[in-house]
């Protein structure tokens, strides 16, 4: 009876166990779906925000580009940035 009650509890450990497991791979996919989703949401956001930022500043001489395309780089080039250094600091 109590080799039957050990093995009954390995048993529900072990599939608790794989149970943890895929529920955590689950999460992890869902919360990098949900990152990409908001980083492209923020980059639209900052390109539309750059818009009337450029307005305010309208006056001043540049020899930037500031098309559209050239105005998107710059935002993904700025949210890499700020993704790369916030990873910087998760890790140490």
């Amino acid at each position: 009876m109590l080799l039957v009650g050990i093995l009954t509890s390995d048993v529900n450990v072990s599939q608790d166990g794989e149970l943890r497991r895929d529920f955590r791979k689950s999460a992890i996919a869902k919360l990098n779906l949900l990152k990409t989703i908001g980083m492209a949401q923020m980059e639209k956001e900052l390109v539309k925000n750059f818009k009337s930022v450029e307005k305010r500043y309208a006056n001043l001489e540049t020899t930037q580009d500031y098309s559209e395309e050239n105005v998107k780089q710059i935002v993904h080039e700025l949210l890499e940035e700020l993704k790369q250094k916030d990873f910087g600091k998760r890790k140490t």
